[in-house]
């Protein structure tokens, strides 16, 4: 089953369709041990750290950083010291700020493996079912409450008042009103996962 990116786009019949999803009774049990053999764990794959100091250093690994250097040693051997100072301190300072955000991202990446939800409650072969949140399948029908973490993506089949706190994704500290309802016309294409409202 090749799965489309453009779920927030379409209306929940055509997505329960292409995923297979029973909107009133689940998966069956047997259908969602299939999936889960073939799409594996729902879980960020682990990356093995890279160490601090190669990540430092990547941020060299660039031809328009091997020119500069390359000015650097022109610049020192023709006794421009001035200048070669200065181009070598921005190589720095860029590398510098390049690691410190390679850095950062690998820290957000590891906060969000650690703040996913432990335990998902679905709709499987009719019954409510609590499982391990990694052994969610795509077309799983998985039951929200109040203080709930979403234990995936997924499309909102039905929300009452429902808003989420997004703060660990998009960095906004009001949580977002999310509806049921697809996206409109204007939101064609691959828009930004903090404008999916459903």
């Amino acid at each position: 089953m090749g799965l489309r990116s453009d779920h927030h786009l379409r209306d929940i019949d055509s997505v329960a369709q292409e995923l297979g999803a029973d909107l009133r009774d689940g998966l069956a049990v047997q259908e969602a041990s299939a999936r889960l053999a073939s799409f594996g764990l729902n879980e960020i794959a682990p990356k093995k750290p890279t160490p601090v100091w190669r990540m430092f250093l990547s941020q060299f690994n660039d031809f328009m950083i091997w020119v500069l250097f390359g000015a650097v040693l022109l610049s020192a051997f023709e006794g421009e010291v001035i200048e070669a100072v200065a181009i070598t301190a921005i190589l720095l300072l860029n590398g510098v700020l390049g690691f410190v955000q390679e850095f950062r991202a690998e820290k957000s990446l590891e906060a969000l493996q650690r703040i996913s939800a432990p335990a998902a409650t679905v709709i499987r072969g009719g019954l409510e079912v609590t499982l391990p949140a990694t052994d969610l399948v795509p077309g799983d029908l998985v039951l929200l409450q109040a203080g709930d973490r979403v234990p995936a993506d997924g499309r909102l089949v039905e929300a009452a008042a429902l808003r989420a706190d997004e703060a660990a994704l998009t960095g906004e500290s009001v949580p977002a009103r999310k509806t049921a309802d697809a996206l409109g016309p204007e939101a064609q294409g691959d828009s930004a996962l903090g404008d999916r409202h459903n």
